[in-house]
């Protein structure tokens, strides 16, 4: 913490994770034209703790509520008053009401920032470059390529009750939202009914005494989301390229393309396609402005 009392910069961001988060909220940040005296951002694993996590989303809120208990989260030095926030993934906690209640800690607005890449950036675009495709071609892609994670959300909707319902409420069904859907054929195809139903039996069968009105309430929640057209929030980022890369193999199996930086490259190519001006990014603006000002 002695940095940031001898840094002239007023905000220093701590995030979670490595690929993407930095220059994310970097271009946020340079966004709002402010802080006029400048800021900082940290990967958490950067800042060494005796007998801590190293880094993730853990690791950052240890030392949030550590700073917290201190006091630490404003700090005084240098001629002016610094501002320590954290940027975290949402991973869903917004709908399991896990969210840490403090102006000094932004989630994500959809489950991750690459998710955060496809909910912004310009698919189309990316693709293109990604696969070498010509402008009419790119114009010509699909609504499954072009608006990938409301499609992938849509297509995937029973896959996500499922697997949201048991993560966020611990219960032991082997369900992940960060796999790809065993329900649906070829992981990214149509639903499979039979393996649907089999999956629901399931969670319900594995549900403890007292957990039925909790999983009923969840579900609630999360056709709440559905109904409003925001299901893809709770889609990572990473799944959704590979739903890409399922939608362009079947879009050009006649007429094979280069997919190959599709897994491993398109997030950063997203990346550039962001307009740090626009709307959406006025979420995480207001929030900052919020902590740097009180």
């Amino acid at each position: 913490m002695r940095r940031v009392q001898m840094s002239t910069d007023e905000l220093f961001v701590i995030v979670e994770g490595r690929d993407h988060d930095v220059p994310f909220y970097e271009g946020i940040i340079e966004s709002m034209g402010e802080p006029k005296r400048g800021f900082q951002i940290w990967l958490r694993e950067q800042i060494a703790l005796p007998n801590s996590q190293a880094g993730g989303k853990p690791a950052a809120i240890e030392l949030f509520r550590l700073l917290k208990q201190q006091g630490r989260l404003k700090v005084t030095g240098s001629g002016n008053i610094k501002s320590i926030i954290f940027m975290l993934d949402d991973d869903g906690d917004f709908v399991a009401n896990k969210r840490l209640r403090s102006p000094h800690v932004i989630y994500t607005c959809h489950a991750d920032v690459e998710s955060e890449l496809f909910g912004h950036g310009n698919i189309a675009e990316a693709v293109r470059i990604a696969c070498s495709l010509s402008k009419a071609e790119a114009a010509a892609l699909p609504r499954d390529v072009t608006d990938a994670l409301n499609s992938l959300s849509a297509r995937w909707e029973e896959w996500i009750k499922i697997s949201q319902s048991s993560h966020l409420l611990g219960i032991r069904t082997g369900f992940k939202p960060s796999d790809p859907s065993p329900i649906n054929g070829d992981k990214y195809g149509q639903l499979d009914p039979n393996a649907s139903r089999a999956a629901e039996q399931l969670l319900r069968s594995k549900c403890q005494t007292g957990e039925e009105l909790k999983l009923k309430r969840m579900e609630a929640r999360i056709n709440n989301l559905s109904s409003r057209g925001e299901l893809g929030r709770l889609v990572k980022g990473k799944l959704v390229s590979g739903f890409l890369l399922y939608e362009l193999k079947m879009r050009f199996a006649n007429d094979p393309i280069s997919t190959k930086s599709v897994k491993s490259g398109l997030s950063a190519i997203l990346l550039t396609t962001l307009d740090f001006s626009a709307d959406w990014a006025g979420y995480y603006r207001d929030q900052i402005r919020l902590v740097v000002a009180t």
